[in-house]
């Protein structure tokens, strides 16, 4: 049975992001933000920002956060596009 977390109402914490961050085996902390949100911009992040800039400015601003993302035993995905889901089930 799938777990959803409604990520505004339950913002993920600093811990919580490098978790994710580690399981789904990035290079950098800026691939799991939506550069495009206006609350980018207001946050100064840039792609030289920390991993843990980056994690605190989710926690204050979570829209920024890549969606949707889907861990299951078999791997961990930013599903964008929604077809990407598929080669963890």
């Amino acid at each position: 049975m799938p777990v959803i977390i409604e990520y505004l109402k339950t913002p993920p914490t600093v811990s919580e992001l490098h978790d994710i961050f580690k399981r789904l085996g990035l290079s950098s902390a800026i691939e799991m933000v939506r550069q495009k949100e206006d609350a980018f911009e207001t946050s100064a992040l840039s792609e030289n920002s920390t991993n843990d800039e980056i994690f605190q400015a989710i926690t204050e601003h979570p829209k920024l956060l890549e969606r949707p993302i889907v861990i299951t035993p078999q791997g961990a995905h930013i599903c964008r596009p929604p077809e990407k889901v598929i080669e963890i089930l």
